[in-house]
This record gives structure tokens, sequence and C-alpha cells, in this order.
């Protein structure tokens, strides 16, 4: 049973009254009721003892039995070796002090919900954790400032942010949108609201032609990249409808080409998405689970591949089938008609 399965488990025994114990239901802080029911060190030293580790790029991971991870005894504290390591202990700690501003006057406290407040000024400082003196020090200020040699100045001007669609424009080298603060246009509208004349309409006209020149610069990228005539491309390679190439991730259409591929092989599969659902950048996107261990004990050989998803770690494998038709599985067979149709385009663009 997974924490998911443990989730609903209890949801349901909740809903007929049943009493549980031990029956936290958040599963993403599922180590409480480990640590808890464990008495595991979370916060203090431990020693791990019998386990496996991989190491991967810049990480080990370690799998350990909680049955040997264990607090460090007073014995150990003593011990010269241990000791003179946790004497160094060098976690890192980050302080930082933030300052506001209020263009109300004095006598009104700044807050986030006010659009006459603002943060004009952070401090940073970074010590080693037992160390008052710091490492580095860092301060970011919005307003033009003297340097200082202590610290390592950051003066924050407006930029476009790299989500905006003004940041998109400029790297497309496409002219600008028009721009209106979101406090401007919520103060046009509040007026038009309240009263109707010739000021109240000029700047309700003004808003209709920021948000015209938005909706015309969407276009102006979709055009600039191309971007409709690849979804129907993708659309038609992986049997999914336009609204489909457009609004779900890759792995949706990946999976959909190899329903298509195990239905030629007279393969059935089924569509009902799995449980283990993709919580990064790229919604939709299905992980199914190794098999690689019981592949390997039928006599499979693996190929092991490791890549970046989402800023972590991801391992996979695949059978070598070493060009034998009767080996190669059903990611083979579509990569291969994948390939053949990507050469047919090219040498009819040449």
């Amino acid at each position: 049973m997974d924490h998911y399965d443990r989730y609903n488990a209890l949801k349901a025994v909740c809903a007929i009254e049943m009493y549980t114990a031990l029956d936290d239901l958040n599963c993403q802080y599922y180590y409480r009721k480990v640590a808890c029911e464990e008495r595991l060190p979370l916060s203090s030293w431990a020693t791990l003892s019998n386990y496996s580790y991989i190491l991967s790029e810049n990480s080990y991971l370690f799998r350990v039995s909680v049955s040997n991870y264990n607090s460090i005894s007073d014995d150990e504290y003593n011990n010269p070796l241990i000791s003179s390591t946790l004497t160094k202990d060098q976690t890192l700690v980050l302080t930082w002090d933030i300052e506001t501003y209020s263009s109300l006057g004095l006598g009104n406290f700044p807050t986030a919900q006010s659009d006459e407040s603002n943060v004009f000024m952070i401090c940073m400082s970074v010590h080693w954790k037992d160390d008052p003196n710091p490492l580095k020090q860092i301060y970011l200020v919005n307003v033009e400032t003297a340097p200082d040699p202590r610290w390592t100045t950051i003066i924050c001007r407006n930029q476009a942010e790299k989500s905006s669609l003004a940041y998109y424009l400029k790297e497309c080298k496409l002219d600008n949108k028009l721009d209106m603060p979101f406090h401007r246009m919520f103060k046009y509208y509040g007026r038009a609201l309240k009263e109707t004349n010739a000021t109240t309409a000029e700047q309700i006209r003004k808003v209709a032609e920021y948000c015209i020149i938005d909706a015309i610069s969407c276009q102006r990228l979709m055009v600039k990249h191309n971007a409709i005539n690849e979804y129907r491309e993708v659309a038609s390679v992986a049997f999914i409808s336009l609204y489909d190439s457009h609004y779900f991730a890759v792995g949706m259409k990946v999976r959909n080409l190899l329903n298509a591929g195990a239905w030629q092989e007279a393969i059935l599969t089924s569509t009902i998405p799995c449980e283990q659902t993709e919580t990064g950048k790229y919604l939709g996107a299905y992980v199914f689970p190794p098999r690689a261990e019981s592949l390997k004990e039928s006599g499979k050989k693996l190929h092991e591949i490791n890549f970046k998803f989402n800023g972590r770690d991801v391992l996979a494998w695949s059978i070598e089938h070493e060009n034998q038709a009767e080996m190669k599985g059903l990611y083979p067979k579509v990569l291969e008609e994948l390939l053949i149709r990507r050469n047919s385009l090219k040498s009819r663009h040449r």
C-alpha cells in the first residue's frame, strides 16, 4: 500500500466513523509518522550501518533499514575521531533583514496588500552555524546607491520577468507590447464603475488598447515560432487532436503513439492513467515504475539511461535487442518508424 492508497483507505474508514490511530493524512510529511513510531533522530547526529548507496551526478542515494539508522551514543560522542568532526560542523546559515516603504508617509505601516507599499532593500549574510562573522554579505536595493567593499551590492532595476509576455517578445526580437501597471488598470475600471464621462471613457479605451495589443503579441509569437504548424505535425504523428497537441504534455503524446503502435502489433493496452503522476513542469506526464530487476533475472541485457528531469535524476532502462527483429520491443519499433518518417520529410525538403 502506498501513501495515496493509505490516504484513501483512511478517508474511507473515517467516512464510516471507525476509530483510527497513527493516521496522519498528510502524505507529504509521512516521515513525521515514521520518525515518531521508530524514534528516529531527524535533527541530531546519527550513524548509518549496513547501508547501500548509489552514486549519481554530484549526489549519493543511500538505502538503509530503519533499524540501522541510530542516534550517536555518548560513548561515540567521546570518540576523538567523531568529536573532532562534530566540532567542525559546517551547517550553513542565511540571515536577512527587509526594509519597506509606504508612499502614504509616516504613521502608515507598509503592508503587502497596499499598492503604496514596497520592499526597497534586502540585506543578507551567510555564516557557518556557530560563527558570528559572515562568510558573505549581500545587499539588494532598487535605487542607485554608493558601493561598499564590505558587501556585494546588487541594484535591482525593472526587468522583464522570464514568465512574462514582454520577456518572450524581447527574446524573439519583436516589438514590445504596450505596458500598463495593474494598479492603473484597476483604478480606471473602478472609476468607470462609479461614473461615466469623457475621461473614464478614454481611460477604458486605453485599457482596451492594452488588451488588444497583448492578444496580437501572443499571435506574433506563435507566428515567429511556427507554432500552429508544429502542433499540427505532432498531432498527425501521435494520432491526437490539435487541442491535445496544444494543451497536453509530451508524455501524453508519447503514450498515445505507443498505444497506436501496440494496436498494430495486436497488443491490447489500458488507457487508464497511472496514479503516479509527475508533479513537475509538465503536468499530465506519467512515470511508470521500472521493472529492471525482474528483467535482469529473466536473462535480459539492459541498457541504462540516466537523464535530468525537473531538477532530479531519472533512471530508466531499455532492453538490448542487438538489432534482431524478434528482440525489439514496442519502443524501438515506434522509434524506427519515426526515423523513417523524419528521413522522408528531410528528403522532400532538400
